[in-house]
């Protein structure tokens, strides 16, 4: 940018460098962007810009390394680098990101065919893809995310509209201080990415068999608006995930037997039992933790390994008991454990703990 503004006909003034064929037959490394970056034309031209004595400088590649790590492990934004939130630390986060959304607008564009994931909750969207080239070279990834779409079969498929156009925008909501090129929609790509999407996978729940069945153009396309026409014609297939459907039991299953019930009131249900127990405790969360720990350093553990640190046993549907009795079971030597060292440091509040767990 700063090349350009001072009127130089190089190929970074120009923006095309790294798209001549000599340059496309060999690897573009960062070592050529190190070296443009310390020539004394590119110096000259950004003191220029800045209308300073002598040019600032632009951030380090260690410094980009570090941001990413940030970025990679969920870091809060305001807690980056040791320090309070900066404008330089938001434009490399923002460079970061359209850096990597515009490799993946390179790649999606030789699609030859797409599916995506979608799965919407409480207004919550996201979509994810996965793509196949020519070449056979298959590729997947996060397409976009939208909240407060709304829940409705029309809204999941606006919804999912506007998360493809964000898609396929770069240059989009730049941080404060960006002074480069405006938005721009790419069109094409857009056209390429409706076209090829052939495969649409989401749960079960009825607004999302609605919005799959909008999209493919076999339900009315107005009823997400008077003008709209089919997101996806080329669609083939929905498929819908039946085992997550499952997890909206209402029933229990277990309910069909008396010794059943009975065996879950007490060993997982009930608020007396271990499981909830310890569940509902921060203390024997820890504790819980710390014996899975020690029985990954001495007998080995399934499962996620040593990663676990609670039962997750919220008892809101189906797969909220799964969980809990499928973790006790993958490390049964550390819930026992725990189970004694509750026994032992709470001896004045274990009456109805011994009593449930007693008849398991």
């Amino acid at each position: 940018m700063a090349c350009k503004r001072a009127g130089l006909q190089t190929p970074w003034a120009k923006g095309t460098a790294g798209k001549s064929v000599k340059d496309l037959n060999s690897v573009f490394k960062t070592s050529f962007l190190k070296r443009h970056q310390d020539s004394g034309a590119h110096i000259s031209a950004v003191s220029r810009m800045l209308d300073l004595d002598e040019a600032p400088g632009a951030p380090t590649a260690a410094e980009f390394k570090e941001v990413w790590k940030e970025l990679q492990e969920g870091a809060s934004q305001k807690k980056w680098r040791g320090a309070s939130w900066s404008d330089k630390s938001g434009l490399m986060a923002w460079v970061l990101n359209e850096s990597i959304l515009q490799m993946e607008q390179n790649e999606m564009a030789d699609a030859q065919t797409i599916s995506l994931q979608r799965d919407a909750r409480r207004a919550l969207l996201l979509i994810k893809f996965g793509f196949c080239t020519s070449s056979y070279h298959v590729r997947g990834g996060v397409l976009g995310c939208k909240c407060g779409g709304g829940e409705r079969s029309a809204d999941v498929v606006r919804s999912t509209r506007e998360v493809i156009r964000n898609f396929c925008t770069k240059f989009r909501h730049p941080p404060r201080w960006y002074d480069g090129p405006k938005p721009v929609f790419l069109e094409t790509l857009y056209d390429k990415i409706i076209n090829c999407i052939e495969i649409v996978t989401s749960d079960s729940a009825a607004n999302e068999v609605v919005a799959g069945l909008i999209s493919a153009g076999k339900r009315s396309v107005e009823i997400e608006d008077d003008e709209a026409t089919a997101l996806h014609p080329n669609l083939k297939m929905v498929g819908h995930d039946k085992a997550h459907s499952f997890r909206r039991v209402l029933k229990r299953p277990y309910a069909a037997d008396t010794v059943l019930e009975g065996l879950m009131e007490n060993h997982c249900l009930g608020k007396d039992s271990m499981i909830q127990v310890i569940s509902n405790s921060a203390d024997f969360r820890c504790w819980f933790e710390g014996c899975v720990k020690t029985q990954s350093a001495s007998q080995g553990t399934e499962g996620f390994g040593d990663k676990v640190k609670n039962l997750r046993a919220a008892k809101h549907r189906f797969e909220s008991v799964s969980t809990p009795l499928g973790r006790m079971l993958l490390y049964l030597p550390a819930f026992l454990m725990t189970c004694q060292k509750v026994a032992e440091k709470r001896k004045k509040r274990q009456g109805s703990w011994r009593g449930s767990t007693s008849k398991t």
